[in-house]
């Protein structure tokens, strides 16, 4: 598993586990921890892989899903739309 794929799991527990806690304040940190360290694997995927890869565009993904549950949802938005559009980008290539 490399760095990337630990963060991202490491992030998605974090994410489960703030969803279940039922307690505001714990939810709140613990989706920030999250996207602090799905913001991280992205960077790492952008570096190893560049911007228009299906790679990148997972870690889109996995933010994307986090700000809707965070009801960040213009946020999400705006970040599941940059998964459109590189897998389109990268479909093409």
């Amino acid at each position: 598993m490399c760095e990337c794929e630990c963060v991202v799991f490491v992030a998605l527990i974090l994410e489960e586990i703030a969803i279940d806690s039922h307690h505001a304040d714990t939810e709140a940190r613990l989706l920030d921890e999250a996207q602090d360290l799905h913001l991280s694997s992205l960077l790492l995927a952008m570096r190893a892989f560049g911007e228009n890869n299906v790679q990148t565009a997972k870690h889109y993904g996995n933010l994307g899903r986090l700000y809707q549950s965070m009801h960040k949802f213009a946020v999400s938005r705006h970040t599941l739309i940059s998964v459109n559009k590189t897998y389109i980008l990268t479909t093409r290539e």
